[in-house]
């Protein structure tokens, strides 16, 4: 485990630890503080192990979604035809064609700064908050989600596999 941070559960650093540059993602590291062993998003969690093996997951997702191809990484996640597939399939195609968004991620402007807002209704909420935050949240969180909804559905979950 790492060192403490204050409500934080990890961090991905695609150019390698916080003053490095490197654009091959070679050097790119994800930091899981103390606070991932807290019980947290999870129920029957006493230990924090669910936790702690999701946030890996999490911040994981994170390093896929900045994936170019084996050697190198985009300098922006949003730039991954990853990630802009994931947003397209939140957003109905009668939203882009006549521009009512009623249902998924939108850029807004606002007085020269931006932010992400998801227009969902209250059955398509993301899993948990922190998932509002904008797409590169809410594509982790929706893939621990899923491996929590399959483990309960008899499938080994994919953070089992990965944090062995």
């Amino acid at each position: 485990m790492g060192k403490s941070r204050e409500k934080n559960f990890g961090e991905y650093f695609c150019f390698g630890p916080p003053g490095v540059r490197d654009s091959s993602g070679s050097s790119a590291v994800i930091n899981v503080y103390d606070h991932a062993a807290s019980p947290f998003d999870f129920t029957n969690d006493p230990n924090g192990d669910t936790q702690f093996k999701a946030t890996i997951l999490h911040e994981m997702i994170h390093a896929l979604q900045i994936r170019r191809d084996q050697y190198s990484i985009y300098d922006k996640a949003y730039k991954s035809p990853l990630l802009q597939t994931y947003m397209d399939a939140t957003t109905p195609l009668n939203a882009v064609d006549t521009a009512i968004w009623e249902n998924g991620w939108t850029y807004l402007e606002t007085r020269g700064s931006g932010n992400w807002k998801l227009w969902s209704t209250a059955e398509d909420k993301p899993p948990t908050d922190y998932g509002l935050t904008d797409p590169k949240e809410l594509a982790p969180k929706a893939v621990v989600a899923f491996d929590r909804i399959t483990h309960r559905r008899g499938y080994v979950r994919i953070s089992d596999d990965v944090c062995v």
